[in-house]
């Protein structure tokens, strides 16, 4: 954005406008609230005319080598979208997470590279409750692919941080 503060950006099936944004975003703030690290997610209604590329945003090609976006580039993802009637789209931004990324989380065993890491993830009890949360929430997409491990400092203390993230499936 205009601070430099970076968002993944999805957006809602094209059938159904608001079907994964608003869920996703209430969903994560009800995970939060249970105790869990999870994404800042926001439901945005943005136009054409309000989004800028910056100098430095890249994209991915389908063979995996990243490039300068382009304007091009930006019609063509808005084109396979739906806008609404208003001419607006709707979607879920979702924060950078901030910290090292090491990974996604394991649902079994200890990390090997985490000295805090004591008890096996398969016996602790922040995920078996996660089970039951997300049964509550319908999340039927709860896999170790919407997790990431973040190596973080806070108040020179040195720690990894495990979040959950993508809730647009509840």
């Amino acid at each position: 954005d205009a601070k430099g503060v970076v968002y993944v950006i999805k957006f809602d099936p094209p059938c159904c406008p608001g079907m994964a944004s608003a869920p996703g975003v209430i969903s994560g703030r009800i995970l939060y609230a249970a105790g869990y690290n999870v994404t800042e997610d926001f439901a945005v209604d943005f136009r054409r005319e309000e989004l800028r590329l910056g100098e430095n945003v890249t994209i991915t090609d389908p063979d995996g080598t990243k490039r300068p976006m382009t304007p091009e580039d930006l019609e063509k993802i808005l084109a396979s979208v739906e806008p609404d009637p208003n001419g607006s789209w709707r979607a879920i931004a979702s924060k950078f997470l901030s910290g090292k990324p090491m990974g996604p989380f394991d649902w079994n065993g200890r990390r090997g590279d985490d000295p805090n890491d004591h008890v096996r993830h398969e016996n602790r009890r922040e995920l078996r409750g996660l089970r039951v949360i997300a049964a509550w929430l319908a999340h039927f997409d709860m896999k170790q692919h919407n997790t990431r491990d973040m190596y973080v400092e806070d108040s020179g203390r040195r720690y990894v941080l495990h979040h959950l993230f993508d809730f647009g499936s509840t």
